[in-house]
């Protein structure tokens, strides 16, 4: 990223055709790290996206990329921010101050900051609340993925772990190979001791 913003300085800087290369340099580098990443709540990249497709003028672009960062993100002061350029540029008054108004305040230095203070507070709930939603997501996730294994046996693969002996009862078919049962002719396992450190 520290690329794509040393472009978008320079190209703050330049005119002509070295600024359109430019914008086509970040926004090469931008979409390889978004079809390269693992992290879908990494927002950073799509709102530099965003910012490039500002510059470029293709504003619908930049204004749904924001709006999904926001999705993301709803706290995200830059992209809180390049929607309301975005909305000016579309000669959109309403939707701008509108989004204006979601934005971080300015500091005052004679009220106390209530309102600054309350925009932290709310986006703090904001983001314990999605924190949440996410790690409920998870657990469900991982509950269907726990039932759908419901094959597997938890002990055999406990006592694999701990090379603690099994009994055929512990062991699921797959787990024996042709050879354990050839020599398993008493209905229990051999004993197998692992020698390696």
């Amino acid at each position: 990223l520290e690329m794509v913003d040393e472009c978008l300085r320079r190209y703050h800087r330049e005119d002509g055709s070295s600024s359109s290369f430019l914008l086509q340099m970040s926004e090469d580098r931008l979409h390889a790290l978004i079809d390269n990443q693992n992290d879908p709540y990494w927002a950073e990249p799509f709102h530099r996206l965003s910012v490039v497709y500002y510059c470029q003028g293709r504003m619908e672009e930049a204004r749904q990329l924001e709006e999904w960062v926001l999705s993301l993100k709803p706290w995200h002061i830059p992209a809180l921010s390049n929607l309301v350029r975005i909305a000016e540029a579309q000669k959109n008054s309403p939707l701008a101050i509108q989004l204006a108004s979601r934005r971080l305040p300015i500091v005052y230095h004679c009220n106390g900051n209530r309102r600054r203070i309350g925009w932290f507070q709310h986006a703090l709930e904001q983001a314990k609340t999605m924190l949440q939603e996410q790690e409920e997501r998870t657990k469900q996730l991982r509950n269907r993925m726990l039932q759908k294994s419901s094959s597997f046996s938890l002990s055999s693969f406990t006592a694999f772990k701990n090379n603690k002996n099994l009994t055929n009862d512990d062991v699921t078919k797959d787990d024996v190979t042709n050879d354990d049962s050839e020599n398993n002719t008493d209905g229990n396992l051999q004993d197998t001791e692992d020698d390696s450190p």
